[in-house]
């Protein structure tokens, strides 16, 4: 099965990881079944985003607004990086630093997804000129 990816790029994830994300996940040398292992990653944070939300972004990501799309991008890229510093802590000063850098993105990832998944914002991000401003 060939990986498709929608929300975010395999650069904007290890960009996210850090300084210290391993060398070999940026140039996308490690695979698993012959796939990039970070763009595994992004479909798997792509699934997650669309079942917490119990919506299909991927199917509807092209009709979404620009604000949405962004979200969309932030929240997998902070999904995928997090798996790419615990892939290998080695680069990092510390280990702390490399768990202050997951748990910052876990925050970031979870700040993301209750504006997905807020029913009461939902309107305003799927479609904005009839949403409302709070």
């Amino acid at each position: 099965m060939a990986v498709v990816t929608t929300f975010t790029s395999a650069a904007q994830v290890t960009a996210k990881a850090g300084d210290g994300v391993n060398t070999a996940l940026v140039a996308g040398t490690v695979t698993a079944g012959g796939e990039d292992i970070v763009e595994i990653w992004i479909a798997e944070g792509e699934s997650d985003i669309n079942l917490r939300c119990g919506y299909d972004w991927t199917t509807n990501f092209a009709a979404a607004p620009v604000s949405t799309k962004l979200i969309l991008q932030g929240a997998n890229s902070d999904y995928a990086a997090m798996y790419c510093v615990n892939y290998d802590k080695g680069g990092y000063i510390t280990r702390l630093e490399a768990e202050g850098i997951i748990n910052f993105l876990r925050d970031s990832y979870l700040r993301k997804l209750s504006l997905l998944k807020n029913k009461e914002k939902q309107k305003f991000i799927k479609t904005p000129s009839t949403g409302t401003i709070d």
